[in-house]
């Protein structure tokens, strides 16, 4: 799976290993590494975007060339 780093970055292959990746970057680690290894359907369940305002996400997400489809994102973006 990867330790998330440059050098070996987390493989996320399904739809769970996605959501593990948001949880961990939005609770604890923002700079965590991660490569798709596979195309994900989220079959339009609501989505939590992966870093936040206090976890902004700040390295590395190589898609390899595959997609995430059936993303949905719901709520509002407060103004600055």
């Amino acid at each position: 799976m990867g330790s998330g780093t440059e050098n070996s970055p987390f493989r996320i292959f399904t739809a769970e290993g996605l959501k593990w990746l948001s949880k961990w970057v939005n609770t604890m680690y923002a700079d965590a590494c991660a490569v798709l290894e596979n195309d994900i359907d989220l079959e339009n369940e609501a989505w939590t975007p992966i870093g936040t305002e206090d976890h902004p996400y700040t390295h590395i997400f190589d898609g390899q060339g595959h997609t995430i489809r059936g993303l949905s994102v719901s709520g509002k973006k407060e103004k600055a």
